[in-house]
């Protein structure tokens, strides 16, 4: 993606969502570098391969089709859609194709014209000067230290595929809107980081001294930096401000609280591990994969531990001029404890966890995961449109907004003067 990402001979990356994440009531967050790809001029387009009732492919099965997120009638189809169409409107990309495999997932009429719908309303979002507004979260990828680990292919490599696709697919569920990175972006220009209140850096296994001299960079103006699993593995790890420890494979990811917290602790490491292997046998050596854990000392707050061993697996340490927080197992950092961590950073979070929030300054797409009432609060003062019944709410801070379990809803903001 760096590659791609310093190109001079292409421009536009083509990719899908996540297949079994589409259907409603999933958190779904986009894999990519956002961020970067606006920063270096370059345009990802989603590719919409949306099973829907209006076809099956050959050779598909039911089991298989409903396991790809298949939308079984029209007001599924519509809240999958704009889920997907809101992420791309809200990263200011805007564009995306549609793959029909089957001959005939589209051609219903009511899909064509609400295909269509769509279309006029992603024309009527264009502004003359779109706001300057961001989100106050980043998650930095460092793809050159996650290449340093050798696997023989990506589904047996638990540590990445959690780590990353995993990751940040949990956190859209926090409510936390979150520009997404690569960390040769950073090592380029750390002035980048300065638009953040709290940075997140998965992948950065070895911290050589482009990296240190970045992140000393980062380390200012009270900023929380949130260092994911193997962190510093291949060395450089004192820039965490602890004393990290890689415990090899095998290792449990059971993660309990400590004692007098309060907010949701565990690894999707072990619960993958456990749905994924249920019944069938020991777990071996490759599918319990390493874990990073750190030296206790009087100057830190264990939140969490690992149930086996009872040694720290997230550890947060004050420092001056920045907070240091190390998560020890990959994809371990949940959209609870995220979410109080970007509060507690003074960071923009709009609603509560349930909801996953894809956003800019003119424009907000929200699909609920948990049923209820939230109070979204919005970045600044301003008129909120609903797209879809066309209800102005004028001159709020606020937004009441009583959802459904997989229903998506779609706002334009336009800030008061």
């Amino acid at each position: 993606i760096t590659a791609f990402a310093r190109s001079n001979d292409f421009d536009i990356l083509v990719a899908q969502p996540s297949y079994g994440h589409r259907t409603p009531g999933a958190s779904i967050g986009i894999r990519l570098p956002d961020a970067s790809f606006h920063e270096n001029g370059k345009l990802f387009m989603n590719e919409f391969d949306i099973r829907t009732y209006g076809a099956v492919s050959g050779g598909e099965t039911e089991l298989r089709v409903t396991g790809l997120s298949q939308a079984v009638d029209f007001p599924m189809w519509q809240t999958i859609y704009r889920k997907l169409a809101g992420q791309m409107l809200a990263e200011r990309m805007g564009w995306w194709w549609f793959y029909d495999m089957a001959g005939g997932w589209f051609e219903p009429p009511e899909i064509a014209a609400d295909i269509g719908e769509v279309m006029k309303t992603v024309d009527s979002l264009s502004v003359a000067k779109p706001s300057a507004w961001t989100p106050s979260v980043a998650f930095v990828i460092d793809e050159e230290g996650a290449l340093l680990r050798n696997t023989p292919a990506n589904y047996y490599n638990h540590d990445e595929q959690m780590l990353f696709g995993e990751q940040l697919r949990l956190l859209a569920a926090s409510g936390v809107p979150c520009d997404v990175w690569l960390a040769d972006d950073l090592i380029r220009n750390p002035a980048i980081a300065e638009r953040y209140r709290m940075v997140v850096f998965a992948g950065m296994y070895h911290i050589d001294s482009s990296r240190k001299a970045m992140l000393r960079r980062v380390k200012r103006g009270g900023r929380t930096i949130v260092f994911l699993s193997g962190t510093g593995a291949v060395g450089g790890s004192e820039e965490t401000g602890f004393d990290v420890i890689q415990q090899e494979a095998p290792q449990s990811h059971v993660i309990v609280q400590s004692e007098g917290e309060d907010v949701n602790v565990s690894s999707f490491t072990d619960q993958w591990l456990l749905t994924r292997y249920l019944g069938c046998g020991s777990l071996g050596k490759g599918w319990q994969p390493r874990r990073t854990t750190v030296r206790e000392d009087g100057g830190m707050h264990v939140v969490a531990r690992f149930a086996k061993g009872g040694v720290p697996a997230i550890a947060e340490k004050q420092f001056k001029g920045w907070k240091s927080v190390v998560v020890g197992s990959a994809a371990g950092l949940t959209p609870q404890y995220f979410s109080r961590l970007a509060r507690r950073s003074g960071c923009y979070v709009p609603v509560s966890c349930g909801m996953q929030v894809n956003m800019n300054g003119d424009f907000v797409s929200v699909h609920c995961l948990v049923p209820g009432m939230y109070d979204f609060v919005l970045p600044f003062r301003c008129n909120v449109r609903n797209l879809k019944s066309g209800k102005v709410f004028a001159d709020v801070k606020s937004v009441k907004l009583d959802m459904s379990a997989g229903e998506t809803r779609w706002f334009t903001l336009e800030k008061v003067k």
